[in-house]
């Protein structure tokens, strides 16, 4: 018995002082140990040690920091601890809940079970891990951190996130740069976890589009996916408009490149004169020759004014077209 009662009172001793932030302070020290009660209360003692750690200040630190404030003191070693309490499921659920917004089903599984400081808990979206792909009810691991003073600590989560979604799905592969028929998706909807990109809702989205890459069964069509089909094509007998001054030629030609609409594309005409023409509709393109600087397009269209168009070969094809506003 008389042991025990001896190790208790060395336990007692040795009981550490709980310090509420980043400085240990004459108040601190004080309710460590009375001798120390003259010192001001917000005196610099010390840094306080980090959560979790003990810092133990002997006899000749403690009088080196009475000797600094003109007090007196003989005293044994004291020890200090920084305040830290134990998460808490209700703590977290608000905080995680209102980081991922509005209509989510979160269920937290389990979480960091070492005391941390008093202060604010941070979950950013950004950070919560994806699981993997075709297990979209599976925990993941959500880090986070409790900011205190100009410090913080790291924390975790396990949790369980779903989201009432609502989706267009490839229900059969479909090849890359090919157009997206009816019978390759469907409409589908139910608790998952959040889409990172918002996908396609509307069956509609995809009339005039084709895929942009392979896309497979199973996968959810979001907007980065899809392409609009090319206009014009490599190789491809294309109509040149040529307008300049208010008057509009039309003439065949050749495209040397492959673009959509509006793309800039590289036309050849019947003569074998390059132009640089932008692409309004399949099989057709325009160039502006007053703003394009073009002296070959600039010469197609005046033409039209010379003696039975002989000047160049693409003016015996051009066929003049009357005024056009610009």
């Amino acid at each position: 018995m008389r042991w025990m009662v001896v190790l208790l009172t060395a336990r007692c001793a040795l009981a550490c002082t709980v310090v509420e932030g980043d400085r240990i302070t004459g108040a601190d020290l004080a309710r460590a140990d009375a001798a120390y009660s003259a010192l001001p209360a917000d005196a610099f003692v010390a840094l306080a040690p980090n959560p979790g750690v003990q810092r133990s200040m002997d006899a000749g630190s403690l009088a080196a920091v009475g000797r600094r404030y003109g007090v007196t003191a003989a005293a044994g070693p004291v020890c200090f601890e920084r305040r830290a309490i134990a998460l808490t499921k209700e703590r977290l659920q608000p905080v995680l809940e209102a980081a991922l917004g509005k209509d989510i089903r979160l269920e937290i599984l389990e979480f960091s079970r070492y005391a941390v400081p008093p202060g604010d808990i941070e979950f950013v979206d950004r950070e919560l891990a994806r699981p993997r792909a075709g297990h979209e009810e599976e925990p993941v691991v959500w880090r986070g951190r409790v900011r205190y003073g100009p410090r913080s600590m790291t924390i975790w989560a396990k949790v369980r996130v779903l989201k009432f979604e609502r989706w267009i799905e490839a229900v059969s592969g479909i090849r890359a740069h090919t157009a997206i028929t009816a019978q390759q998706v469907a409409v589908k909807s139910g608790w998952r976890f959040p889409f990172e990109h918002a996908p396609l809702t509307d069956a509609n989205e995809l009339e005039g589009k084709q895929a942009a890459r392979t896309i497979a069964a199973g996968q959810a069509i979001v907007p980065a996916m899809l392409e609009a089909p090319l206009e014009v094509e490599h190789g491809d007998t294309v109509e040149i408009e040529v307008v300049s001054a208010g008057v509009s030629l039309r003439l065949p030609g050749r495209a040397e490149t492959s673009g959509r609409r509006n793309d800039r594309v590289l036309v050849t005409s019947q003569a074998g004169k390059r132009l640089r023409a932008e692409v309004i509709a399949k099989g057709k393109v325009i160039i502006h020759a007053d703003q394009s600087g073009s002296r070959t397009a600039r010469r197609v269209v005046d033409v039209q004014s010379s003696d039975g168009g002989q000047e160049t070969g693409d003016s015996a094809a051009a066929v003049a077209a009357g005024p056009v506003s610009q």
